[in-house]
């Protein structure tokens, strides 16, 4: 093991001394007597301080660092010797092994130059999140999952991405969603969603096509969940609370079959099995039991946040009529044929056209498998969670004083552990000192009873919302800013009509806060 080190280390040293040689530091010397020389007795003749045929001055280049320093004209010179453009026909060419050697000494020369070069990494690009980014930092950040930036104009993309910072660009109307999405995942994080009215949402299936086959498997997924008869989604739930969610049959299954039971999952985990018998119910098939408009449904609790959702048959093939051969066939005793009822008023040749139709139809075989759920709708929220997360309160309240209370060192340590985990680095206090002052600004401005601002005012050192302050206070806060002291008028209303001090109007929104 060692002497296997020992080769690898040597064998690394070998290499890089003979990287070294290759491209070996040019010399002053080499310079002096092979370089200059040959470039007085081939290219000064034309290329001097006084001609400068083709705007080319050698006579200028008069020391190593001098070529080190002009890159591009010296990879031209190199170039034009080699393919013996220069001297130009008609003049007195040089011996290749002066050629050679003095290409190889610029060579040299440039690539030192390269070495000791300050890197350039070109322009940076001011890069903005895009929307998925944009969603997945405010639910890591805050631990709020509303997914406000589905509310932004599209992402522009660049060779396939739409992460591509160079084409994102930010617009005046993306700007304004900023602020509106800003102002909502305060307003969630700190006090909650607010009162929600119950909603209707549809999830439809979006999996495979089922092929009827009048065989029924005897090996296969008995939860249905692999099956093409199955749904699968996800659903993302505003708040916690109780819904209401509705499992939308369709398909048929063989008469004489027993009653199916559809399960629904929630983040993989089976809440609910549902009986459905389709016997007995409104019909347009006569020949086979109809599935389409069973409406199977049910109520429980739910988290807030996306989760996915299935719903499947369970033991699809089971309960079949013993015809099939399936597993567990119908218990269920034989159902009588259908007899053929010939249509009222109608011609013999109708008549017996029509029954052909029926023959066939009774003689081919039904299909085992079209039983399928078609969509899912969700209702709700009923009875939903008032007020914050604790988690939420949790990522921003770090000082540990979630329901108020805090000193005068919260601010520091909130705005701080929010600086760190926005950025996903180590911040510095001249980071944290410009949000800091904010914040204090912020505290002085005036309050409303009607205006829930997350930081005290009025010279209060805490930084919680008021205690006083419910969710259904701060759903009603409709004013913005809030009425500046020193205004000679009304209170103000709006962003545009509001009064700065000394009597200047607000021109536009960047007029506020005041200064």
């Amino acid at each position: 093991m060692r002497s296997l080190l020992i080769l690898l280390a040597l064998s690394g040293l070998s290499g890089g001394a003979a990287a070294a040689d290759a491209h070996a530091s040019p010399d002053s010397e080499t310079f002096e007597t092979t370089v200059k020389p040959f470039l007085a007795r081939s290219c000064v003749t034309c290329h001097s301080s006084r001609l400068k045929t083709g705007s080319l001055d050698l006579e200028a280049y008069a020391t190593p660092a001098s070529v080190a320093q002009d890159v591009a004209t010296w990879e031209k010179v190199i170039a034009k010797l080699r393919r013996h453009d220069m001297p130009p026909v008609g003049l007195p060419r040089p011996d290749e092994t002066e050629i050679k050697a003095v290409t190889e000494w610029i060579e040299a020369a440039l690539e030192q130059a390269d070495l000791h070069a300050a890197p350039d990494p070109g322009r940076v690009t001011a890069r903005r999140l895009n929307r998925t980014e944009y969603n997945n930092t405010v639910r890591d950040l805050l631990g709020v999952d509303i997914r406000p930036a589905d509310d932004f104009p599209q992402d522009d993309s660049g060779y396939g991405f739409d992460n591509n910072g160079d084409v994102l660009s930010l617009s005046p109307v993306l700007m304004e969603k900023y602020l509106v999405a800003a102002e909502k995942i305060a307003r969630t994080t700190l006090f909650g969603a607010g009162p929600l009215k119950p909603s209707l949402a549809r999830l439809p299936a979006r999996g495979g096509k089922v092929q009827p086959s009048p065989t029924p498997l005897t090996d296969y997924d008995l939860t249905g969940l692999s099956l093409p008869n199955a749904l699968h989604t996800t659903y993302r739930f505003p708040v916690e609370g109780e819904y209401l969610l509705r499992v939308i049959l369709g398909g048929f299954r063989p008469l004489g079959s027993e009653p199916i039971q559809v399960a629904v999952w929630i983040d993989g985990t089976q809440v609910r099995v549902l009986d459905v018998d389709p016997v007995g119910g409104a019909a347009f098939e006569l020949d086979r039991q109809e599935l389409l408009g069973k409406q199977p449904e049910f109520r429980t609790r739910v988290t807030a946040g996306e989760h996915t959702l299935a719903a499947s048959i369970l033991h699809l093939f089971n309960g079949l009529p013993e015809s099939y051969a399936g597993p567990n066939p119908s218990k269920r005793p034989p159902l009588p044929p259908p007899q053929f009822h010939p249509p009222k008023d109608a011609s013999p040749e109708k008549v017996e056209k029509a029954r052909k139709e029926f023959e066939a139809a009774q003689a081919e075989a039904k299909a085992a498998n079209e039983a399928r759920v078609s969509r899912l709708e969700i209702v709700g929220p009923y009875d939903p969670v008032q007020g914050p997360s604790e988690a939420s309160l949790r990522k921003v309240y770090t000082c540990g004083h979630l329901r108020g209370g805090h000193g005068s060192g919260c601010a520091q340590k909130v705005v701080a552990g929010l600086a760190r985990r926005a950025f996903r680095r180590p911040v510095t206090s001249a980071e944290v000192e410009p949000f800091l002052r904010l914040a204090s600004e912020a505290r002085r401005w005036p309050c409303r009873p009607s205006w829930p601002h997350p930081i005290s005012c009025s010279g209060s050192s805490g930084i919680a919302p008021s205690p006083a302050t419910t969710p259904a206070t701060a759903s009603a806060s409709t004013s913005w800013p809030p009425a500046s002291r020193t205004s000679s008028g009304p209170a103000c209303r709006t962003r545009s009509s509001c009064a700065r001090p000394r009597g200047r109007a607000c021109a536009n929104r960047r007029s506020w806060p005041p200064r």
